[in-house]
């Protein structure tokens, strides 16, 4: 394989990650998201403060849903810099460092050099990453943890040395404490799609995998135990086999059949601003696979293909999908795309001049979603960053025309289209959006004081941040519940809807102090509540009510 001039010098990389990692770092400070952003920070607040650390509490009651890696590190993480939201985002972000580490050395040890420093800048500034750094969830970690996994195995297959299996194994034990079984189907799938594509019997039927098998389990026994501690035999069987393939077996109750190719739409939006690049890679990479069916040579490494595919199409058979769970397969999606650049893109005038024509107008089309937010939707009055903003679009369209490398200007101006939106969702956009999240609205009401002299309860509503904010588990009241507080006359607070006021209303009751503010889910944006004509449409009112 012929190997191309520099496309990205090291010092256009650091400046561009430098630059992103700022947006990151504001990240961390962006209030915690309904709803289960905010449940997994609640249940390790929980967690810390009761040292159940083998058995998962929500509110006190068993928690079976997810793995423990998540509320174990938060846990940490609270126990050293307090409970506040940066501290539950940060183990997350930590990990993210690992897994672009990870695709970098991966990356650079199949292919080159550049090769990794592009997949790197890929990953690290896909729209997924910027997303699941803020709305944070398992799949950060599940992530991390897969390609760190994939990395040392590769090593391991090249190498056959021990301190890569153990390491490799392990990273497959962290994936599944953070997700489950999926987090060794990935690393799998690579592994055995490669060595099977290259003929390598020995090495995928060698004993040594036994033994890494075991390094799997011993990192899994700890939850493994807790597990059976609580649940008996139904805890293991429901995490080793029920959480993961019932979904596709039916088994799991949850279902939205949300249809096969719900995932493809997904990996539109959610790989931008590589979307259309990564496309036209996974297509080539597909076929070149078929061809290494007769030809074992026909492309350097199956590993990036095959990690990602068999898991893609396994996870569109599930009959319960959401956006976030394919984000496990882009750390493999960002190395095939790096490697599509490098050594076809940057061989092709003809597809340089196609890509350059199609990532410009991607370009202006996604930049357009800021812009037309910051203005019409929800206007943003503060100068510096629209300044910041301005300077990230010059930078774009300064390197585009002015590079002398036209696949560097496509590398160059695409991670800074990136880094210039999430500049303005992560300053603007998502406080302006936060303002209709009322558990981090009313929460400042609902003091340590407040919460000494009196409890709180909600009415026919919930909010994991308000608790997580206020450091408590609030309790329920239904409308009986309700009467008996109120002929109790002992104060307390109630926090719910309208429903809860006509209630109040009714039973002409009189609080002594009253917090309103509005209440949407933001996770679920529509142009109704996008559009200020037609918000309060979709707008409901949340009220904290002090007896």
């Amino acid at each position: 394989m012929n190997q191309p001039g520099i496309l990205l010098s090291r010092n256009a990389f650091y400046m561009l990650m430098g630059a992103a990692t700022l947006v990151y770092l504001i990240g961390l400070f962006i209030p915690i998201m309904e709803v289960d952003a905010a449940q997994y920070a609640a249940i390790s607040r929980e967690m810390m403060e009761n040292h159940h650390y083998l058995e998962v509490l929500n509110r006190g009651q068993n928690y079976l849903d997810k793995p423990p890696l998540l509320f174990w590190l938060c846990a940490i993480s609270f126990k050293i810099f307090g409970v506040n939201v940066a501290a539950y985002k940060l183990p997350s972000y930590l990990f993210t460092l690992l897994g672009v580490y990870s695709v970098y050395r991966l990356a650079k040890h199949l292919y080159d050099e550049q090769t990794g420093l592009v997949a790197a800048l890929i990953l690290y500034t896909c729209q997924a990453f910027f997303l699941f750094n803020n709305d944070v969830r398992t799949d950060t970690l599940l992530t991390a943890n897969v390609i760190f996994a994939t990395w040392q195995l590769v090593r391991f297959v090249d190498t056959g040395k021990w301190k890569f299996l153990i390491a490799g194994f392990a990273g497959v034990g962290l994936a599944m404490l953070a997700k489950g079984p999926i987090g060794a189907i990935v690393p799998g799938a690579a592994i055995f799609v490669h060595l099977m594509m290259k003929r390598q019997w020995k090495k995928l039927f060698q004993w040594k995998w036994l033994a890494g098998i075991v390094v799997t389990f011993l990192v899994l026994l700890p939850m493994t135990y807790g597990l059976y501690a609580q649940y008996g035999s139904a805890g293991p069987r429901f995490f080793f086999w029920t959480q993961s393939f019932g979904r596709i077996t039916g088994e799991n109750a949850w279902k939205n059949d949300a249809g096969y190719f719900y995932f493809i739409h997904v990996f539109g939006w959610s790989m931008l601003p590589w979307t259309l690049i990564a496309v036209a890679a996974f297509f080539y990479f597909l076929v070149k696979t078929f061809r290494g069916i007769f030809s074992p040579d026909s492309l350097t490494e199956y590993y990036s293909i095959g990690g990602f595919l068999i898991p893609f199409v396994a996870l569109s058979l599930s009959h319960y999908k959401l956006p976030h769970y394919i984000f496990v397969t882009f750390p493999l999606a960002a190395i095939f795309t790096a490697a599509f650049i490098r050594h076809k893109i940057s061989e092709s005038e003809n597809l340089q001049r196609v890509i350059s024509i199609s990532q410009l107008i991607l370009f202006m089309g996604v930049l357009a979603v800021p812009i037309i937010f910051s203005t019409l939707w929800f206007p943003a009055t503060n100068a510096a960053l629209w300044i910041v903003f301005a300077a990230g679009v010059i930078c774009i369209f300064w390197f585009w025309f002015r590079s002398g490398n036209r696949v560097t200007a496509i590398l160059i101006s695409s991670a800074t289209t990136a880094i210039t939106i999430n500049w303005m969702l992560n300053t603007h956009a998502y406080p302006s959006l936060f303002k209709y999240e009322p558990g981090r609205q009313l929460s400042p009401f609902v003091s340590k004081e407040n919460l000494k002299n009196h409890e709180v309860y909600f009415f026919n509503f919930g909010s994991y941040a308000m608790e997580f904010y206020t450091q408590t588990v609030f309790g329920y009241l239904n409308e009986n519940d309700l009467s008996k507080k109120m002929e109790a006359g002992k104060p307390f607070s109630v926090v719910g809807g309208d429903d809860l006021m006509a209630v109040v209303n009714q039973h002409h009751w009189t609080p002594k102090k009253v917090e309103v503010t509005d209440h949407y889910h933001i996770t679920t944006l529509s142009i109704a509540f996008l559009n200020p004509a037609t918000r309060s449409n979709v707008v409901n009112k949340i009220y904290l009510l002090e007896f």
